[in-house]
């Protein structure tokens, strides 16, 4: 894999405020150059009376000087260009100069005599250069500037002897003025000779992309310091809009570069060509035009004995089809083309007319002699029928009918007689004729009172019988009562309902003429108030919508109910009370902090008397009580909170047994007279940790990442991590640094967080000395559920074993990473045990600069052996691997060690500094707080295990320096040997697996070499 060389050591520039390699740096992630930058060495031009051969000026490229017939080539024949960096103290400038300077072409007559002083001009002035000449060629002084950082001023760079005299002016040189780099847009490619006055740079674009008009592509910097122009931003080609199409439309989302235009036909209509175009990178739509054509249909066939009209055969045109007289069409009239160049529907034929039989008539018949065109029927009645209407005779048609006729044969019953206590009423006496019925006032009819004439000449028989008029009892109605006091004609009946329900109808009905009660029955329907009002936000369900139905409402999750819950349905039609209301819930009322216990919220709470939506509740209690209840409750939509309330109980700190032992929380103790004392977090190396505490622990990590009740606060700690270690105040500078005391810090939040899933967790550390050749054999990397897996993909570095593995183990990301990533570089030895005793922890407490220094390399070396996320110093914070943490816990391990060396070494560098430790809002810690492991906040004290003498587990005893007499103030106590020293090779080492240059490798050991040996 290649690496950029920004990638190992630019944010080492960032730190030590090496300005021009930040001007390289995109704004806002100061680690990848934005745009392509590359350098290349100026033309050098052709020596007067010579020639050059080779025309790529790029780095590693080589041209070859020679002279004419006549002249001698005076300095190099060959220069090479090459990359050349020059740094000082408080800054560091970059370009791409020639090997040599340009050789120049001397006349062979100057092999002559030499007859000038010997020693010729004056000694060259500092930032000049004499060039060293043949020794047949003494006649001739050539100079020219020392290097690239000076350029001509004054003088003449050839001096000659002419009549035993020098002449000319011997050349004087000045510095040349410096200008900075600026950040390169996006696609916009720039290529410099170097960043000195006079040096050039031309721009260019990427493929599709084009600089703005009147943008000059070349630049200069110039004697002010500053560059002739400024840096462009090439923009994206733009084809304009797309030509448009007749007949037809088009669908686009953008006009610019590899934009893709589809045209489509309007019905009726077809392509010719194909239907889409490309905005190319020359700015134009290609190919260059489409169309569309409209249908057409082939010309419509003539039917035989028939004709065809038509005006035009293509899209929506229309043909008329008739046929030849005495010929009939069959099928349609008309005929479409449509846009499948086809006519619709199927064509019609024409065939000879035959108007069959003409229709009979009842009571009659017809007399026909034939059915073709122009044929004539006649009709005629039979005997006691009478032909009545319009013309008897009917003639076959040209369209296949006879002409209408209004011929009838009609018969004539005569008047019908009348009824006993009736009266008949009839408009005609034809056949077909009515004749009507009806009794006289104070009778009814029983019966049929209707009389037909019929075909036969007599009227259908009397089937009535007119019968006095009684309406009987008036018919009764549910849930109401009838009262009457007779049945006879004029008689009255009155209806009434029941409570609860309306009368639907008439109240009084009255005994007719015609033995009916008049009108309709009326109905006693029950009382409905009609469907409750609904409310936003919320439901209402009902039993119904009629008297006594109940209506019960309910607001949606996250509201509450203002007003009635239950409504009723009253006797007036009307629901009771006022329709309630929902309002929203937006928060909790806020938990009160038990005693004995401290509490965080995600997001941070603003108000003291509630808490939002959403938000979570984290209650730790301190170390010399147990949790009871939820460690961890969110607000919910309800205005509730999840879980049950917290109490803090005392634990039990009796004891019986040896003077050393454990708690139940799993800290370390002393028993002394029957109680346990001096407790201490207990933090051991992974190897003392048992199966299960392994297990257990990387159980309450993954909980912490995927469970959502715990993400906000896991999360929020991932990010203070990455924003601290970004800021200006973590550099590597021992003078102003926060990186110790903030990692103790971070490390007491990040077991607090461990707590609030298992109260009997704290972080482990892993010592990397002991196994430091053969790292990964340390039972660490396990890929069982009792290590953090040592494998993964080549391709994409995903750890793809163990129970942090891709698809198991979601990582906090800040950009396109969604994996766990490691690389496993096993090539780089890390820290050894010696090294670690011998050198680091031998450091006196009046040297803790250098102590932090030898404590740098290692750690950082580490990080990037194992690699990807635990390396990655831009997209995302490497807590989000949990191994990182593991490592943080051995650095604060080793200073632990180290501060319990002596008083001097414990109040080394933060004892009395109250400056406000990073991003430790809200509680808003000092440095000093965090200097001291036995006395942190909220009365935590954490004690370190011994480290394990070898791979079984046996834990190492204090060696021999530690009980050293030495004082701190005494520099013969201080070990410099070459083994930290010796580290910045190892790490050369390291990188050599990355395929560094020679000039990147060259850099990072004058870093390495400035940070271990700042003087």
């Amino acid at each position: 894999m290649r690496y950029s060389v920004s990638f190992i050591f630019l944010w080492m520039l960032h730190s030590l405020s090496l300005t021009d390699g930040a001007a390289l740096l995109h704004e806002g992630s100061p680690y990848y150059p934005v745009g392509e930058l590359s350098f290349a060495c100026k033309d050098p031009g052709k020596p007067s009376y010579g020639d050059r051969t080779g025309y790529d000026f790029s780095i590693g490229a080589s041209v070859t000087f020679g002279c004419y017939e006549g002249f001698v080539l005076v300095g190099s024949d060959t220069l090479t260009c090459q990359f050349e960096e020059k740094r000082t103290k408080s800054s560091s400038s970059i370009a791409a100069t020639w090997s040599d300077h340009i050789p120049v072409c001397v006349h062979k007559k100057y092999q002559k005599d030499f007859k000038c002083s010997t020693k010729g001009p004056k000694a060259p002035k500092p930032g000049r250069y004499a060039v060293e000449l043949k020794s047949d060629l003494k006649s001739v002084q050539v100079f020219a500037c020392d290097d690239y950082k000076f350029m001509p001023d004054s003088g003449d760079s050839i001096l000659k002897c002419i009549d035993k005299k020098w002449s000319g002016t011997p050349l004087e040189c000045r510095r040349r003025k410096k200008c900075s780099l600026q950040t390169l847009a996006p696609n916009t490619n720039l290529v410099l000779t170097g960043t000195l006055e006079g040096d050039t740079g031309r721009f260019s674009c990427s493929k599709g992309y084009r600089l703005p008009p009147g943008t000059d592509e070349e630049i200069t910097c110039t004697s002010t310091g500053e560059w002739s122009t400024g840096w462009p931003q090439c923009q994206i080609v733009d084809c304009g809009p797309p030509p448009s199409i007749y007949h037809g439309v088009f669908q686009f989302t953008t006009t610019v570069y590899q934009s893709v235009v589809k045209y489509t036909c309007h019905t009726g209509y077809h392509m010719i060509g194909k239907n889409t175009i490309t905005c190319k990178s020359s700015g134009q739509w290609y190919p260059v035009r489409v169309r569309c054509e409209i249908v057409k249909c082939p010309q419509p066939i003539r039917p035989f004995n028939g004709r065809v009209y038509y005006t035009t055969a293509q899209y929506n045109a229309t043909a008329r089809y008739a046929c030849n007289t005495g010929y009939m069409r069959n099928g349609p009239e008309f005929r479409r083309c449509t846009e499948n160049a086809q006519w619709v529907p199927p064509a019609p034929y024409c065939e000879v007319v035959n108007c069959l039989s003409p229709p009979a008539l009842p009571n009659g018949n017809v007399s026909v002699t034939a059915t073709t065109i122009n044929s004539v029927a006649t009709y005629y009645c039979n005997d006691r029928f009478q032909l009545m209407g319009g013309n008897p005779k009917v003639k076959c048609q040209a369209d296949g009918t006879w002409t209408d006729t209004q011929v009838t044969c009609v018969a004539d019953c005569g008047t019908p007689e009348s009824g006993n206590n009736s009266r008949v009423i009839v408009s005609n006496t034809t056949f077909g004729s009515v004749a009507k019925y009806y009794c006289i006032p104070g009778y009814f009819m029983l019966g049929n009172g209707t009389r037909y004439c019929r075909e036969d000449g007599t009227w259908s028989p009397l089937q009535y019988f007119c019968q006095p008029v009684n309406c009987g009892p008036p018919p009764e109605v549910e849930n109401g009562v009838v009262i009457y006091s007779g049945t006879t004609l004029a008689r009255s009946a009155r209806y009434r309902c029941e409570t609860g329900f309306e009368l639907k109808g008439l109240e009084i009905r009255v005994c007719t003429v015609e033995g009916k009660w008049s009108g309709n029955t009326p109905t006693c329907e029950i009382i409905d108030c009609g469907r409750p009002p609904a409310i936003l936000n919320g439901n209402v369900n009902f039993t119904g919508t009629i008297f006594t139905s109940i209506a019960t409402y309910t607001c949606q999750d996250g509201y509450k109910l203002q007003g009635p819950s239950i409504r009723f349905c009253m006797d007036t039609g009307n629901w009771t009370r006022s329709t309630p209301t929902c309002k929203r819930i937006t928060s909790c009322p806020s938990l009160e902090v038990p005693s004995n216990s401290r509490r965080v919220t995600i997001p941070t709470a603003v108000s003291s008397s509630s808490v939002p939506i959403g938000s979570v509740v984290y209650h730790i209690c301190s170390d010399e009580f147990d949790l009871q209840g939820s460690s961890a409750r969110k607000c919910q939509t309800n205005g509730k909170w999840s879980g049950d309330p917290v109490t803090c109980v005392a634990r039990n700190l009796t004891c019986t047994g040896p003077e050393k032992m454990m708690d139940s929380a799993g800290r370390m103790c002393l028993c002394s007279n029957g109680t346990l004392t001096n407790c201490h977090r207990y933090r051991q190396d992974w190897l003392n940790l048992t199966s299960q505490q392994r297990e257990e622990y990387i159980t309450a990590v993954k909980t912490l990442s995927s469970d959502p009740l715990y993400q906000p606060l896991y999360r929020n700690l991932m990010i203070r991590y990455r924003n601290t270690s970004r800021t200006l105040s973590q550099s590597l500078e021992p003078s102003n640094t926060h990186f110790l005391p903030w990692n103790r810090y971070y490390l007491h939040q990040y077991e607090d967080m461990l707590r609030l899933v298992n109260p009997n967790l704290y972080i482990p550390y892993w010592d990397w000395t002991l196994l430091h050749q053969t790292p990964y054999q340390n039972p660490v990397f396990n890929s069982s559920s009792q290590g953090f897996g040592n494998s993964s993909n080549p391709a994409t570095k995903c750890v793809n074993e163990g129970p942090f593995r891709q698809g198991k183990f979601k990582v906090v990301s800040q950009g396109k990473m969604k994996c766990l990533r490691r690389e496993y570089g096993g090539a780089t030895p890390l820290l050894s045990r010696s090294e670690l005793e011998g050198e680091v922890l031998v450091q006196p407490a009046s040297l803790f600069q250098r102590f932090f220094r030898f404590l740098t390399i290692p750690f950082l070396t580490v990080r990037c052996s194992i690699g990807g996320t635990m390396c990655d110093l831009d997209e995302v914070t490497p807590t989000n691997d949990p191994l990182y943490l593991l490592i943080l816990s051995f650095i604060d391990s080793v200073w632990y060690r180290w501060q319990s060396l002596s008083e001097g070494h414990l109040r080394a560098r933060y004892a009395d500094d109250s400056t406000l430790l990073l991003l430790t809002e809200p509680d808003q810690f000092t440095l000093h707080q965090y200097h001291d492991s036995s006395h942190l906040p909220f009365n935590v004290s954490v004690e370190y295990g011994e480290p394990v003498d070898s791979i079984t587990g046996r834990e190492k005893r204090r060696t021999s320096f530690v009980a050293s007499s030495k004082s701190d103030g005494d520099d013969s106590f201080i070990h410099d040997g070459p083994g930290l020293i010796h580290l910045c090779p190892v790490q050369d080492e390291f990188l050599e697996r990355l395929e560094l240059s020679a000039q990147e490798k060259a850099l990072v050991k004058s870093i390495c070499h400035f940070l271990y040996n700042p003087q």
